[in-house]
Protein backbone atom coordinates (compact mmCIF):
# COMPACT_ATOMS: atom_id res chain seq x y z
CA UNK A 1 0.00 0.00 0.00
CA UNK A 2 1.40 3.26 -0.87
CA UNK A 3 0.99 5.94 1.40
CA UNK A 4 -0.50 9.96 1.03
CA UNK A 5 2.57 11.19 3.13
CA UNK A 6 5.57 11.78 0.83
CA UNK A 7 8.72 10.72 2.80
CA UNK A 8 11.61 11.36 0.55
CA UNK A 9 11.49 15.50 0.14
CA UNK A 10 13.24 15.42 3.07
CA UNK A 11 16.51 13.33 2.29
CA UNK A 12 17.46 15.92 -0.43
CA UNK A 13 17.94 18.08 3.34
CA UNK A 14 19.89 14.93 4.49
CA UNK A 15 21.96 15.11 1.74
CA UNK A 16 22.82 18.51 1.24
CA UNK A 17 23.42 18.41 5.26
CA UNK A 18 26.24 15.88 4.94
CA UNK A 19 27.39 17.54 1.81
CA UNK A 20 28.08 20.83 4.00
CA UNK A 21 29.54 18.81 6.75
CA UNK A 22 32.49 17.06 4.16
CA UNK A 23 32.82 21.02 2.67
CA UNK A 24 33.82 22.24 5.79
CA UNK A 25 36.12 19.37 6.80
CA UNK A 26 37.94 20.14 3.58
CA UNK A 27 38.12 23.64 4.01
CA UNK A 28 39.42 23.67 7.88
CA UNK A 29 42.19 21.44 6.98
CA UNK A 30 43.23 23.46 3.72
CA UNK A 31 42.28 27.16 5.00
CA UNK A 32 43.07 27.09 8.76
CA UNK A 33 42.33 30.58 8.80
CA UNK A 34 38.71 29.90 8.90
CA UNK A 35 38.72 28.71 12.35
CA UNK A 36 37.69 29.93 15.34
CA UNK A 37 41.12 28.25 17.38
CA UNK A 38 43.35 30.57 15.05
CA UNK A 39 41.80 33.97 16.88
CA UNK A 40 40.32 32.52 20.07
CA UNK A 41 42.18 30.23 22.72
CA UNK A 42 39.43 28.01 23.85
CA UNK A 43 39.97 26.24 26.88
CA UNK A 44 39.35 22.64 27.38
CA UNK A 45 39.07 22.52 23.21
CA UNK A 46 39.77 18.63 22.96
CA UNK A 47 36.88 17.58 25.60
CA UNK A 48 34.65 20.28 23.82
CA UNK A 49 34.87 18.81 20.55
CA UNK A 50 34.91 15.08 22.05
CA UNK A 51 31.13 16.08 22.97
CA UNK A 52 29.73 17.73 20.40
CA UNK A 53 30.79 14.83 18.33
CA UNK A 54 29.48 12.14 20.28
CA UNK A 55 26.48 14.11 21.17
CA UNK A 56 26.14 14.83 17.04
CA UNK A 57 26.22 11.26 16.67
CA UNK A 58 23.78 10.11 19.10
CA UNK A 59 21.51 13.02 17.56
CA UNK A 60 22.26 11.42 13.77
CA UNK A 61 21.40 7.63 15.18
CA UNK A 62 18.43 9.25 16.73
CA UNK A 63 17.22 11.12 13.80
CA UNK A 64 18.10 7.86 11.66
CA UNK A 65 15.53 5.99 13.82
CA UNK A 66 12.98 8.36 13.52
CA UNK A 67 13.46 8.56 9.75
CA UNK A 68 12.68 4.81 9.43
CA UNK A 69 9.90 4.73 11.63
CA UNK A 70 8.77 7.48 9.44
CA UNK A 71 8.87 5.57 6.41
CA UNK A 72 6.86 2.28 7.98
CA UNK A 73 4.48 4.40 9.14
CA UNK A 74 4.39 8.26 8.44
CA UNK A 75 0.88 8.79 10.00
CA UNK A 76 2.38 8.37 13.79
CA UNK A 77 5.65 10.00 13.45
CA UNK A 78 5.75 13.91 12.30
CA UNK A 79 7.99 14.97 10.10
CA UNK A 80 9.30 17.63 12.81
CA UNK A 81 10.92 15.13 14.69
CA UNK A 82 12.89 13.89 11.97
CA UNK A 83 14.18 17.35 10.74
CA UNK A 84 14.61 18.90 14.30
CA UNK A 85 16.59 15.63 15.11
CA UNK A 86 18.86 16.14 11.99
CA UNK A 87 19.53 20.11 12.38
CA UNK A 88 20.32 19.61 15.79
CA UNK A 89 22.92 16.38 14.61
CA UNK A 90 24.19 18.74 11.85
CA UNK A 91 24.76 21.67 14.20
CA UNK A 92 26.78 20.42 17.05
CA UNK A 93 28.58 18.07 14.31
CA UNK A 94 29.84 21.04 12.45
CA UNK A 95 30.78 22.77 16.23
CA UNK A 96 32.43 19.67 16.51
CA UNK A 97 34.74 19.78 13.13
CA UNK A 98 35.26 23.47 13.42
CA UNK A 99 36.94 23.07 16.79
CA UNK A 100 38.73 19.82 16.20
CA UNK A 101 41.80 21.68 14.68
Amino acid sequence: MKSLIDTSRANALYLGGVGILMLTSLLSSNLPQLLPATYFHILFQRELTGAFLVTGSCLGLLAFQRHSARTREPWKVPQSQVSICFALFFVFTLAGILLSR
